[in-house]
């Protein structure tokens, strides 16, 4: 039995073509990947970025979204997010036009690493950070999309092809827009990991400008898999809970539901899993965090960077951290700050830390940084190396090696120009 990950960083292409990414020293089977318009471990204003999951040349799905710093609210027309099922990374514009910046679709997982292929580029480069998985451990794994019920109880997600033991979800526009449609207002990155009905957690966020200003909220919970705010971010729109794992799916329950939407999500088989929820410490230092059950193979980080609460909170801010070991690591952050009559935010990537939380401005304050220490034998350790006092709650998902050996590790990985 194997399990494979690998955590690593790639500068995009300027030219369109193929691009392969290489030194994995596996065939990966899932790709999850972040990125955003750094080139380097920087702080920069605008908020320009994504998600994305492959599997192959036609199972793969990427969000984009951006906004504009020290833009003026026009009813979010400069605020965008799209979806797309027939892409892997794609860009949006910074200036209202919906057309791509840069754009990639996915060709194929090779023998030591994947490829792809740059579809649109405007000429400039852009770190992609990503988090790649293979072995025998993993048995099944597959995207998909659905729309939301519009009414509250049980809903049934087929056509999986087999009973899942761990599904996440993302979004980074709320619409029923069919992907892959062209972008439009309203930025709502979105992670959401489940395993049961007792093991889930989800951080989302949501900016919208107004007439007058710019509501940014997020809102974090470990009681449910699926949510969103409202367009104005005053309530909840939607939110659901998993309920069970099927032969051919899954079935979640929703107990707030109003608008229909597309959700991306990918079901994992085979292999252990962990979710779980942490306060970060308040104190440089180590920080071991337990109770997996098995020695993890690689970690996937989010925070919406505020305390534990069940209420939607003031200022869209979201961190994103993969780690693999203490060498294979990488974070993306963005934040905006809420009720500015003009758009105060930015964004950063780390290849050198798996978690950032910072507050965005004219000068932005770095509030937390902690580095990846090891995968022990029920958890994992991080390094908190900045804090300011405040007990942030982190989620946490989990992929480990079934009977809990050692994780397997490849040579470092830089990327290209790295």
């Amino acid at each position: 039995m194997s399990l494979n990950t690998q955590v690593g960083t790639f500068v995009l292409n300027s030219v369109t073509g193929n691009q392969s990414i290489t030194g994995l020293g596996f065939t990966p089977k899932i790709i999850l990947l972040f990125y955003n318009n750094e080139t380097g471990n920087t702080i920069n204003p605008s908020i320009q970025g994504g998600h994305g999951v492959a599997l192959s040349s036609s199972d793969r799905r990427c969000v984009g979204f951006s906004q504009p710093n020290n833009n003026v609210p026009t009813g979010g027309a400069n605020t965008l997010a799209g979806h797309y099922n027939d892409r892997c990374i794609r860009y949006c514009r910074l200036n209202g036009d919906t057309a791509s910046v840069r754009e990639a679709d996915f060709v194929s997982m090779d023998a030591d690493g994947f490829t792809i292929n740059i579809l649109t580029t405007d000429g400039t480069q852009s770190w992609i950070s990503y988090l790649a998985i293979g072995g025998t451990d993993l048995t099944n794994v597959k995207t998909g999309q659905f729309v939301q019920n519009t009414g509250t109880g049980d809903q049934a997600i087929t056509g999986v092809g087999f009973q899942p033991d761990c599904l996440l979800f993302i979004r980074g526009r709320f619409t029923t827009s069919a992907p892959s449609s062209t972008a439009n207002s309203n930025l709502r990155p979105a992670w959401g990991f489940a395993k049961s009905a007792s093991s889930r957690g989800v951080s989302i966020t949501n900016a919208s400008g107004g007439a007058s200003s710019f509501a940014s909220k997020v809102y974090q919970r470990t009681t449910k898999f699926i949510s969103a705010i409202k367009n104005d971010s005053s309530a909840i729109d939607s939110e659901a809970d998993l309920k069970t794992m099927d032969s051919d799916g899954f079935t979640i329950t929703w107990s707030t539901a109003a608008t229909a939407g597309y959700v991306f999500y990918v079901a994992f088989k085979g292999c252990n899993f962990a979710i779980s929820s942490f306060n970060q410490n308040t104190s440089n230092g180590n920080q071991s965090i337990s109770g997996f059950g098995f020695q993890p193979n690689a970690v996937i980080l989010v925070s919406d960077n505020q305390t534990t609460s069940s209420s939607i909170q003031a200022n869209l801010r979201q961190s994103i951290g993969f780690a693999t070991d203490s060498t294979h690591r990488a974070c993306a952050w963005y934040g905006q700050t809420d009720g500015s009559a003009l758009s105060v935010n930015d964004e950063s990537l780390d290849t050198a830390n798996v978690l950032e939380m910072i507050t965005e401005g004219v000068i932005p304050t770095t509030n937390t940084v902690a580095d990846f220490v090891s995968n022990d034998s029920d958890g994992i350790t991080i390094n908190n190396t900045t804090t300011d006092g405040t007990a942030r709650e982190i989620l946490l998902l989990a992929f480990g090696q079934i009977g809990g050996a050692t994780p397997i590790k490849t040579l470092p990985l830089l990327g290209a120009g790295l």
